[in-house]
Formats: structure tokens, sequence, C-alpha cells
């Protein structure tokens, strides 16, 4: 069979328990990069995914973020989808109510009201460290530079999360 493109997840994927690629993935895709275009596609956010792409020697390739909510080319934006902050001011209000983590990205940022356990533990899977700032200042800031979320993020105690659905 003749492939053309590869495009593979990440997380579950190519990366392993500890979340790092292992050596044989690594000289799996440096073998065949230059014969078969290796495009990641993930929901993580660019940062998460630059230094993966450069431990395969896949730099030049595109990257699709968020699950295609984002999509670079030659890091070139080629398309955005994202949340309006209408949306975003509703979750956040509901979730002042919980004891569930908010995470906010957009493009490279990513926007944590504290740097709690879950912060933490994704900071750790995605070597990204988030910007601990309030919801309520994401949302004014994103508001008067008309940007929308690329993704939104909750996470907490099993407990915490089934009671609010």
């Amino acid at each position: 069979m003749d492939y053309k493109i590869v495009f593979s997840d990440i997380d579950g994927t190519l990366l392993n328990k500890e979340r790092e690629l292992s050596p044989e993935t690594i000289q799996a895709i440096k073998k065949y990069k230059d014969e078969i275009p290796f495009v990641l596609i993930s929901a993580r956010m660019p940062s998460a995914m630059f230094h993966l792409q450069k431990q395969l020697g896949i730099e030049n390739q595109p990257i699709i973020c968020y699950n295609g909510g984002y999509v670079l080319v030659d890091n070139s934006i080629i398309s955005s989808t994202a949340i309006d902050v209408s949306t975003i001011k509703n979750i956040a209000d509901f979730n002042q109510q919980t004891k569930v983590h908010l995470s906010l990205y957009h493009a490279d940022e990513w926007h944590v009201p504290e740097y709690d356990y879950w912060a933490k533990r994704e900071e750790n899977n995605t070597k990204v460290t988030p910007s601990v700032t309030k919801v309520n200042k994401v949302i004014d800031d994103w508001n008067k530079r008309e940007l929308g979320a690329h993704k939104i993020m909750c996470m907490g105690e099993e407990n915490d999360v089934e009671k609010n659905v």
C-alpha cells in the first residue's frame, strides 16, 4: 500500500505512559518523514506539540491543534474556529458553583484561575506552563481583542463533575 500522508494523534497514540516519545517511535518516523509527510493532530495547544515535532524532525509539517479548531501551516494560521466570549462567560458563571477546574485556551494562550492539582497535571502532560489569570480578566481581555476559546477544559474529581452535569 502506498501512503501519501500520515496523520497521528499524540496522547494515547504516539506517546508512551510517561508522556514521552519512545526512541523506537522517533526512529520510525524519522526513517520515513522525507518520503511521507507526518502531521500531528491533537486536542493540545501548539506549544504542547512543537517540541514533539522537533524531536521527530518534522517542524516543517502542518499541525492540527484543538482537534481541528486551530490549524497551522508554516506557522501561519490557515483555520481557526473559536467559542465566542458570551458562551465562555456562561460556562464560567455556571462553573463558579462547582469545584471543577476550568482551563481556557486560545491559540498558544493557556489560562487557569489558579495553579492547582489539575493545572500541574496538565502541565506535566503537555510540558507547557499555564498563565494564572482570573477567568473574568481573560474574558474581558479576549472580548476587547475579539477572540474566543479554541478549547475549554474542565477537570475535577469524578463526583464533582458528575453532580454538575
